[in-house]
């Protein structure tokens, strides 16, 4: 493997993704102001994911100062079940003026205004290809804050209820946290979807337990795979798993909506996850395992991994753990 292309191609995924990805979150039980999700740094881009029913209001508070820029959007899903889900975003803040019908139970602070903006459906849904997904961009508020304090957004379905995304800001980054925690985070986008657990789940964990299989039927017995080997291999097939995901994911969506030019961005982190699984199986086979540049070589594989969100974050660390590992509970099997 080329260290130099992977790390160029690793550095060049995560530019793309500082620059048009928004940072995921969960709505959480938000149905009334007092348990309002809390958006701090408005400016930063977030897409924050949730589900509601016909007649609810989900809150939203954000904090803005005289002239800040307002950025807000609303997705739905582009599941068929949410086809007559069209919601509502009414803006309530100082400053505002009383713009529109509002439902009777909104609750707006005492002083505040409000901004009622309806959904309308546009005739095309849009292909994400950073996360890979898709969704109908129903809102569009893009404004200045007239004066300084507190603000809500709030979310309103006058008719049918469906999955909803807020997405608030204008500034893209995700701290270190963020960003290896997302492929947990894709875990409930694609659910947002519509799709369930188990089909999400299902590229990952078919391709690595058959990988399994084959491996140590290869391996035969004389002598069986050792511990060590196990341990290496395991998030190797993981990885590869974690890029069929994606995939997967990518021709799911695109059954949803027509062929764009940010598939290839979902190509680029499909790819990567793949090319790591194989170098990891590969090293199963021809790695010494007493070899102290080949600890470091699993290791740093791991660390790209983890930045390349392969393995769900447990393939990374089996990777580290098989590094770390004395070499007699390493050789277990082998020896014999």
């Amino acid at each position: 493997m080329e260290w130099r292309y992977l790390l160029v191609a690793l550095a060049f995924t995560a530019g793309i993704a500082q620059v048009l990805a928004h940072v995921p979150d969960l709505a959480g039980d938000n149905l009334n102001i007092e348990d309002a999700k809390v958006i701090e740094n408005p400016e930063r881009s977030w897409a924050i994911y949730g589900s509601m029913e016909a007649g609810e209001i989900r809150y939203f508070t954000l904090d803005f100062s005289p002239d800040d820029r307002v950025e807000i959007e609303v997705l739905v899903s582009t599941d068929p079940s949410d086809e007559s889900f069209n919601p509502v975003l009414i803006l309530t803040g100082p400053g505002l003026p009383e713009e529109g019908e509002i439902p009777q139970d909104l609750e707006i602070p005492a002083g505040h205004g409000f901004l009622r903006l309806d959904g309308e459906r546009p005739s095309g849904a849009k292909y994400e290809g950073f996360s890979p997904s898709s969704y109908y961009r129903v809102v569009d508020l893009s404004t200045r804050a007239p004066g300084s304090g507190t603000y809500h957004a709030a979310v309103y379905a006058p008719a049918a209820g469906g999955k909803y995304s807020l997405v608030v800001g204008y500034t893209e980054g995700f701290s270190l946290f963020e960003w290896v925690m997302i492929p947990i985070s894709l875990i409930d986008i694609y659910m947002w979807g519509g799709q369930g657990l188990i089909q999400v789940l299902a590229p990952l964990t078919l391709t690595t337990l058959l990988g399994l299989f084959l491996y140590i039927r290869s391996r035969g017995r004389d002598p069986p795979p050792s511990p060590r080997d196990i341990l290496v291999v395991t998030p190797g097939f993981m990885f590869v798993g974690s890029g069929l995901t994606i995939f997967y994911q990518m021709a799911f969506n695109l059954t949803r909506v027509p062929l764009t030019g940010e598939v290839s961005i979902t190509v680029l982190f499909g790819a990567l996850p793949i090319l790591i699984g194989l170098g990891v199986i590969r090293s199963a086979y021809d790695i010494s395992v007493t070899d102290a540049a080949d600890r470091a070589r699993a290791i740093i594989l791991a660390v790209l991994a983890l930045f390349l969100w392969a393995g769900l974050i447990i393939g990374p660390t089996l990777l580290v753990i098989s590094a770390m590992l004395p070499a007699r509970i390493r050789d277990l099997g082998s020896s014999r």
